[in-house]
This record gives C-alpha cells, sequence and structure tokens, in this order.
C-alpha cells in the first residue's frame, strides 16, 4: 500500500512540473512581464 502511494505521489510531482513561462511583448497590459520593471 504503501508503494502504491509513493508512486501516485511520484506521478503528481512530475506532472505539476510542467508549466512554462512566456513573455508577451504587450506594453500595457496590467501585467507585469519578464524583463519589465513595471506595467500599468
Amino acid at each position: 500500500m504503501k508503494i502504491l502511494l509513493f508512486f501516485i505521489t511520484l506521478a503528481f510531482f512530475f506532472s505539476s512540473c510542467d508549466e512554462k513561462t512566456t513573455s508577451s511583448s504587450n506594453c500595457g497590459d496590467d501585467l507585469v512581464d519578464v524583463g519589465e520593471e513595471c506595467d500599468g
């Protein structure tokens, strides 16, 4: 039972680290993008 719980936890850990961050070239869209000091 502990082995099954370990593999389920491991699967959730590796599937949750699949997010990619992109920067947008839209200035003034009320979102601070990577490399921008402020936006608004």
